[in-house]
């Protein structure tokens, strides 16, 4: 039953993603809905013109909400059965786990597709909202925002001060105005104008066009903007940044201090179950009150037989199995003498995060080849020559000097071809040449090595991808005579891809994209809370802006939006509503946006959404990816990050080196990036290994006379059944 929901949850990860995924092609409400459920859908705005949308293709209503059915279906029945396996298995329900909340955003998201299916309003829909709130179902959601929300007191008073000081500065201005009996220049008019123009300016926007009528008329002016500047644009909105981050990060690590400390019980009682059912009161006596952790041992026999119990669980098949229990024990043995100990034994979770795949060095033609033929024949000699030639190195040389070459051939090819100039012929005779060149590449290295060895590395499955689509575009240019789709800018920007490889190899380019690469590995998390955090104020703007932001809006006449040219911004659909967010992002603030959003709908409108989205988007979310990426960046770089598993990487070495000189086997091994970023992470929480060793000594002595003094020993599959 729980390899069953192991199975469901999956599913249900995949149901849920595809929900969220439906909002990018669902028709927006805003549009006519005067057409049936299966008739051509028609978005016309209120003066009959076709609006700015995206270039994705929308769904019409009746398949649309088909789809939504279909998939909250299979939400709803994934979350029962989930219920009812929690009611049955009440004691080992986890804190993170609850699925009658759930349940009821369900039944709401149903009563709201049937309103809808009635209705069909223009206005609001929770389902939107209901499919993003489905996402809290997992404990990474929950944690990464539970997280974010922890620094809202912090960052509550910084919000505070930054206001105080716009409305101190704003009211400083005004009386220095009003006593010198000026009349006030456009943006100070009020004290909610000069407040608001302050705002912008406070957001890093409208500055300094917003100061120059008051300079001009008396240089002073200057003084008390570059101070407010200063003090708030300056200093608090980069406080944030700080505190907000400094905030996430230490609720983070007590998160995971939790976490270690749970695990570290469990790994005790584990031990103590293992050396039980490994004890022999024969040869060393019996369990006595006297005896300690450290006297216990944890012999291979019964360290494989755990690691065969896991293998039966969901959750590990795919990264554990039976015959890697000899490797998991070298790498944890640290004396190598075939038994484990409690400190190398605490280790195991660690090890068990390593990817692991056994695969044979050398290719099925080389393997037959070796077995049928003889060993100084002229095939077999050059088949070894070719081996050699490419696992030297050699062929990787001669590779990097024809993609160098082909660098050059792509700029001149492009300079003809965006010069609109004619070809000449030996060109196209080299475009020949190198797409032919990587196809040969890829030839010679499957010909001698392994082809699951070859692909189980992403970047020769690109590699390998890009090689034949150039291959095949080039020999279909060079051989078809009546060819007229001209190919060559799509060609070279597949070449450049191919450059990708290069860049890699190259000294002073390979630490930096280790360290992108790595960093894209450990960061889907901050990603996750940005992209919902954008999809939510999407759906917002949408709902409350939709089909009111266009160019012949009378209302829009002479504004500063469509001066600007921003009629390409509105939130028409979703992707558009996405992409003008990420612009909000970006300028941090957009008066001119603002302004327009007030004047579709009513005044404080447009300043309030624009205020939510600068400081809950831009301060916490997008403040919280940017120092993660700084702080992660500096943690992939530092030294103490490959330490975490320098000790198991030099064993592995070690039979890797083995297994490959004597059986002709590959051993592949790495440990995930973002557990060694745990790990590095691990290494500043203070007093994590204190609280370890509180648990290790107040493990219960009576744990070694279970079972033990009576005799029985129960088996390990009945242990963790649980």
């Amino acid at each position: 039953m729980r390899d069953n929901l192991f199975h469901l949850r999956r599913l249900l990860a995949w149901t849920v993603g595809a929900l969220v995924l439906l909002l990018v092609f669902e028709p927006p409400l805003w549009c006519d809905s005067g057409v049936g459920l299966f008739d051509e859908f028609r978005c016309l705005l209120p003066d009959g013109t076709i609006p700015e949308l995206s270039a994705v293709p929308l769904l019409r209503p009746g398949p649309s909400i088909v789809l939504e059915a279909a998939l909250m279906l299979v939400c709803t029945m994934v979350i029962r059965y989930e219920k009812r396996f929690f009611d049955r298995f009440g004691s080992k329900r986890p804190s993170t786990a609850f699925p009658e909340v759930f349940l009821v955003i369900l039944a709401v998201m149903w009563v709201d597709l049937v309103v809808y299916l009635v209705l069909r309003q223009k206005s609001f829909r929770f389902a939107p909202y209901g499919r993003l709130a489905l996402l809290f179902y997992w404990k990474e959601t929950q944690r990464v925002f539970g997280s974010a929300v922890h620094c809202l007191k912090e960052f509550t008073n910084l919000v505070i001060f930054v206001l105080g000081s716009v409305w101190f500065f704003a009211w400083l201005l005004l009386m220095i105005l009003d006593d010198t009996d000026e009349v006030r220049p456009p943006g100070f008019e009020t004290f909610g104008d000069a407040s608001k123009t302050l705002f912008s300016m406070a957001a890093g926007a409208n500055f300094p066009d917003g100061m120059d009528d008051l300079v001009r008329r008396h240089a002073a002016f200057g003084f008390i903007f570059y101070l407010y500047m200063a003090l708030t644009f300056v200093l608090f909105m980069n406080l944030m940044l700080a505190v907000v981050y400094n905030s996430y990060l230490e609720n983070m690590k007590m998160v995971l201090k939790g976490f270690l400390e749970q695990r570290h019980k469990a790994l005790l009682e584990i031990f103590v179950l293992l050396a039980e059912a490994d004890w022999d009161p024969e040869k060393s006596g019996p369990l006595s009150a006297q005896c300690t952790l450290d006297d216990l041992r944890i012999s291979h026999v019964v360290f494989e037989e755990f690691i065969d119990v896991l293998s039966t669980f969901s959750g590990f098949k795919s990264q554990v199995k039976r015959n890697y229990a000899e490797i998991f024990l070298k790498m944890l043995d640290d004396d190598q003498n075939d038994e484990l100990d409690l400190k190398e034994f605490m280790l195991t979770l660690d090890i068990l995060h390593y990817k692991i795949w056994i695969l044979p060095e050398r290719s099925l033609l080389m393997r037959r080849v070796d077995a049928n033929f003889n060993a100084s024949s002229c095939f077999v000699k050059s088949l070894l020559a070719v081996y050699n030639f490419v696992t030297t190195g050699k062929l990787t040389l001669i590779t990097n000097i024809v993609l160098t070459l082909n660098f050059f051939f792509m700029l001149l090819e492009s300079h003809y071809d965006m010069s609109k100039l004619e070809m000449p012929s030996y060109l196209d005779n080299l475009e020949t040449f190198f797409s032919s060149i990587y196809v040969v590449e890829v030839l010679l290295t499957v010909s001698v090595v392994s082809m699951r060895s070859y692909l189980s590395h992403t970047e020769n499955v690109f590699d390998c991808v890009v090689s034949w689509l150039l291959f095949f575009a080039g020999m279909e240019k060079a051989l078809v005579s009546s060819y007229q789709l001209n190919l060559v800018r799509y060609l070279n920007i597949l070449r450049m891809f191919r450059m990708m490889k290069f860049m890699g190899r190259v000294p002073q380019f390979k630490k930096m994209c280790s360290c992108v690469a790595r960093l894209f590995e450990v960061s889907h998390e901050m990603m996750l809370m940005f992209l919902m955090s954008d999809a939510f104020f999407a759906l917002v703007g949408m709902h409350a802006f939709g089909g009111l932001l266009y160019a012949t809006n009378p209302v829009l006449t002479d504004s500063d939006y469509l001066a600007a040219g921003y009629d390409v911004l509105n939130f028409n659909d979703f992707i558009g509503s996405l992409g003008t967010l990420f612009s909000m992002v970006i300028n941090e603030y957009m008066p001119e946006l603002e302004g327009a959003l007030s004047l579709v709908t009513f005044h404080p409108a447009g300043l309030v959404y624009c205020s939510m989205v600068l400081f809950m988007m831009v301060n916490i979310s997008f403040n919280i990816f940017t120092a993660f990426t700084i702080d992660v960046f500096v943690s992939l770089d530092a030294a103490e990050f490959d330490r975490t598993s320098s000790v198991y990487d030099a064993r592995m070495a070690q039979m890797k080196a083995s297994l490959s000189s004597h059986q002709r086997i590959l051993l592949h091994a790495e440990m995930p990036t973002h557990v060694k970023y745990l790990m590095t992470l691990a290494l500043d929480i203070d007093g994590l290994d204190d609280a370890k060793q509180e648990f290790t000594q107040k493990v219960d002595k009576r744990l070694f006379q279970r079972g033990c003094r009576e005799g029985s020993k129960p088996s390990l599959a009945d242990n963790f059944a649980f």
